[in-house]
């Protein structure tokens, strides 16, 4: 911790080692994630550190010490007392001199909602707080859209994790994600910004009926939704569109806005080629090894020969430069004769043109607004515990008696095809409530 303080000095030794040091604690930190005594006792000794690095804004340490704090906040059943001392100076860090570091503490954020959403929602600071966060980053003309998409899926945090808890900050978050929709360049922050909306729905989804009718958004989010369904590729974007429509198909017929009415033969056509969809991306997600923006970016050579090629040629150059300045006479002498070359110009053309082209997958990347979003592996969300199958089955099943007239318009312009896929869901759910039920055995 003295060497963190020292190290704000400017003594570049000093903050190599300070960092690595940090690297070291994060991993011990994490091998004691399942000894809730002494993670607590490490949050008291390590307090004093967190404090510097906050208060301070010591930039360099940032990424580490949020690292601690993401730890800290995760492993533990609830957060304690130390930690939620910490949230305050969090909270000023960003305003402070840390907003292109949001990305870095949304992680941070996200674990003070969902490991303790009961202290999360008795703490009215804490709330307000972390609303001025997602209004910043959502607001800012700074922000990029993967900030954007951030701060999107940080009120997805607040919408799941805190049922029927923040019913006044629904409108406010259906708004800021509906702005955002029309400009959105990137299939990211598209689908991120109608999540929002989506969440609402699933959240109370008479509140987002009466917030899409009364704003007048009901026929465009819905057509724009409906229409860019192939863009929800990911297993919890799949599963949130399903749950979200099991949600609106309950509430009774005559409480449903005409215009939806009319559109539910093809909401049922949507629920079945969200289902259509979802085992493949089951199979992706349990083959992804990598799935944030940034893994992706750093995979942006085409081959791992290109990458090795380009490492091999880069460090022939470095070689040769290090030469240079140890015997610079030597080389000068010898600069005429071409087999003692280390680095050709056909070399260095090629490693020129490597170059550009990761540079051009790069924008290319970034720029693709069809490419497919990668599963969130490291992500958990409340909706990990329901078995999509067996939900839309007792949805299904509950409208023929609850609710005769939305069974009915949603039934009414279904094919062989799509009436016989129903009955294989139908199967399949009762094959999920089995496999659910020997879990849940097994557990005992």
């Amino acid at each position: 911790m003295r060497l963190v303080g020292e190290a704000e000095e400017e003594d570049e030794d000093k903050a190599l080692n300070a960092m690595g040091i940090l690297r070291t604690i994060v991993t011990f930190i994490r091998f004691m994630d399942e000894s809730p005594e002494i993670m607590g006792q490490l949050e008291v000794v390590f307090l004093p550190m967190i404090q510097t690095v906050l208060s301070r804004i010591l930039l360099d340490y940032l990424e580490e010490t949020l690292e601690i704090i993401t730890t800290f906040t995760y492993c533990a059943k609830t957060i304690s007392p130390t930690m939620w001392s910490v949230f305050p100076m969090l909270y000023d860090c960003f305003k402070k001199g840390a907003f292109d570091y949001f990305s870095d503490m949304l992680p941070c954020f996200d674990n003070y909602i969902s490991r303790d959403p009961h202290g999360f929602v008795t703490n009215p600071q804490a709330v307000n707080l972390t609303l001025d966060v997602v209004q910043s980053v959502i607001n800012s003309d700074t922000s990029g859209e993967i900030e954007q998409a951030n701060g999107c899926k940080l009120i997805e945090v607040f919408l799941l994790n805190l049922p029927g808890a923040v019913d006044q900050l629904v409108p406010g978050f259906m708004e800021l994600g509906y702005k955002l929709i029309p400009d959105a360049e990137t299939t990211l922050l598209k689908v991120s910004a109608m999540e929002v909306l989506i969440n609402a729905i699933y959240y109370n989804p008479l509140l987002a009926l009466q917030v899409f009718e009364s704003k007048g958004w009901t026929g465009s989010f819905f057509t724009a939704w409906f229409q860019s369904i192939d863009k929800f590729s990911r297993v919890h974007d799949l599963k949130l569109c399903i749950l979200a429509l099991c949600k609106l198909f309950q509430i009774p017929h005559d409480q449903i806005p005409p215009m939806i009415q009319a559109g539910y033969h093809q909401a049922m056509a949507i629920i079945i080629k969200l289902f259509e969809a979802l085992p493949a991306a089951c199979q992706c997600k349990a083959r992804s090894s990598s799935v944030c923006l940034r893994g992706a970016l750093s995979l942006s050579f085409s081959s791992l020969a290109d990458r090795k090629e380009l490492e091999e040629l880069e460090d022939d150059d470095s070689d040769e430069e290090e030469d240079d300045e140890i015997a610079d006479d030597d080389f000068e002498a010898d600069a005429g004769d071409d087999d003692e070359d280390v680095f050709s110009e056909e070399d260095a053309a090629h490693l020129e043109a490597l170059r550009e082209k990761a540079k051009k997958e790069e924008d290319d990347f970034l720029e693709d607004d069809d490419v497919d979003l990668e599963e969130e592996l490291e992500s958990t969300t409340p909706l990990d515990d329901i078995n999509e199958y067996v939900a839309f089955q007792e949805t299904f099943k509950g409208l023929q008696t609850a609710n005769p007239a939305t069974f009915a318009a949603l039934t009414s312009g279904l094919d062989a095809k799509q009436t016989q896929f129903l009955h294989q869901l139908n199967v399949t759910a009762d094959q999920k409530r089995v496999e659910l039920a020997q879990a849940a055995q097994q557990k005992q």
